[in-house]
């Protein structure tokens, strides 16, 4: 039976007492660029046997090898909106005027070149990350497809072969082998080697070749992916171009394909799924059961996130009935205005001790909806003074001050309660088919309440992909 857990970010507020004695956090992603404070924290947390996950400290190097190329990535890529325009649809493999692919393929040298530089020494890294006393740590990893991805350097701009990418992979292969063979048995048991992909062939490929290096525990980028803003017409899998017959988030088709492609490829050379993988970055409620599907077989999935804490300061909570959605705090202060919700009446921890200590008044509320029908509160509705402030608190945006700092406390904690009924439901699904049917009412139920069709249909495919339903070869 596999086991799923969301791993919290570790900070100062989800290393409370509140926090924990709330949520029982089965373990903490600790930072690369955590403080003295927070390493010594993790430190006991490790002791206490909690699991904590030391990052290898890389979010920040992608960052700084997109900036550096960012300016020309953005030049080249409005050439390439430019032909979409004029073809009426997006470019296609091959389609791209012989100059404009021979930039995009000297750009991706240089992006190459850079993360490779920056990722390079792992001597210090590496004792960094083992001193904090982890339980498990995320090991060697090539930035490259993440900065090339984030810079939107896509294979069809390119046209390199396959093995470009296959190669980038067997060389954190090679090398995350060589760390494991010179770490202690206890501390090999919670290495995990990064892949990287960015469509389902290059994903297929790093199966095959973390496969054959024998590298059982596996962590990937997928934040990246999450953070994708671009629609696309299509899909390529092997030779073949599945036309969408419309553009689609390209977060979802790629997260599920790129899953897909992993474990198919991993399961062709080993004969069986590895013993744990951790996705990075991936905090979406309605990706986790999509991607836990494509690993199924896998007896420890875990994931991680900034996105719980962030949304949560930016005003965006996550609920899971009727369906696994975010919604804007401001969605939320309408529809408890409108009557739309009748009350606030969430379960979790967090957000019955904040309504105690701060009441919601729905009655003035809903006096400022008969003066405003059908409108949406404005942020200054919800802001100190504003009609909505102290009949909506927990949708409230106060200033710096003991509120902030309790409504911040209690978005937080929600958020990730939401993410932790969502994985104690794949949990209970244990069964290929029982998480199918599961996760065929999930996406039925989205489909029905999002408001934006494409992500539903980008969703509806992720999910035929993952459960097999789309024919998607080797």
């Amino acid at each position: 039976m596999a086991a799923h857990h969301f791993v919290v970010n570790l900070r100062t507020e989800t290393a409370s007492d509140t926090f924990r004695d709330a949520l029982d956090p089965w373990g903490y992603l600790l930072p690369g660029n955590a403080s003295r404070s927070i390493r010594e924290t993790a430190r006991q947390l490790a002791a206490e046997g909690v699991e904590v996950v030391a990052d290898n400290g890389y979010f920040d190097d992608i960052a700084r090898v997109v900036g550096q190329h960012a300016d020309v990535a953005d030049a080249l890529h409005r050439q390439v909106g430019e032909q979409a325009r004029l073809l009426g649809r997006d470019v296609r493999r091959g389609e791209l005027a012989p100059q404009l692919r021979d930039a995009y393929r000297e750009l991706a040298a240089e992006v190459r070149e850079a993360a490779e530089a920056v990722t390079a020494d792992r001597n210090g890294t590496l004792p960094a990350q083992q001193a904090a006393g982890p339980t498990r740590l995320i090991g060697m990893e090539n930035i490259t497809m993440a900065a090339w991805l984030a810079l939107d350097i896509e294979p069809a701009y390119v046209e390199a072969r396959r093995d470009m990418y296959r190669s980038l992979n067997r060389s954190v292969a090679r090398r995350a082998s060589g760390e494991l063979a010179e770490l202690d048995r206890g501390a090999r048991s919670g290495y995990y080697a990064v892949a990287s992909a960015l469509d389902y062939n290059s994903a297929l490929d790093a199966g095959k070749v973390f496969a054959e290096a024998g590298l059982q525990r596996v962590a990937m980028g997928f934040g990246a992916y999450m953070a994708d803003d671009h629609f696309s017409d299509h899909v390529v899998v092997g030779r073949r171009r599945l036309d969408l017959g419309a553009r689609l988030p390209m977060r979802y088709l790629r997260t599920a394909l790129v899953a897909r492609g992993f474990w198919t490829g991993y399961r062709a050379v080993a004969g069986q799924p590895p013993l744990a993988f951790h996705f990075l970055g991936l905090g979406a409620p309605i990706v986790l059961g999509l991607v836990a599907l494509c690993a199924h077989g896998t007896p420890l999935l875990t994931f991680d996130a900034t996105s719980p804490v962030k949304d949560a300061v930016e005003g965006t909570l996550y609920v899971s009935r009727p369906a696994p959605l975010k919604i804007r705090t401001r969605r939320l202060a309408l529809q408890l205005a409108s009557g739309e919700r009748r009350e606030w009446a969430c379960p979790c921890p967090f957000c019955g001790p904040f309504a105690e200590a701060h009441p919601f008044d729905l009655e003035a509320a809903s006096d400022w909806f008969a003066d405003h029908p059908g409108a949406e509160p404005s942020s200054d509705d919800l802001r100190p003074g504003g009609a909505l402030f102290a009949a909506l608190p927990l949708m409230s945006e106060p200033a710096a001050g003991p509120l902030r700092t309790a409504v911040n406390a209690t978005r937080v904690g929600h958020n990730h309660w939401a993410l932790r009924r969502l994985t104690d439901e794949l949990d209970a699904a244990s069964r290929k088919r029982e998480l199918r049917t599961h996760l065929e009412e999930v996406v039925e139920s989205y489909e029905r309440h999002t408001n934006s069709p494409p992500h539903a249909a980008a969703v509806r495919f992720a999910y035929e992909v993952a459960a097999d339903k789309l024919d998607l070869g080797g």
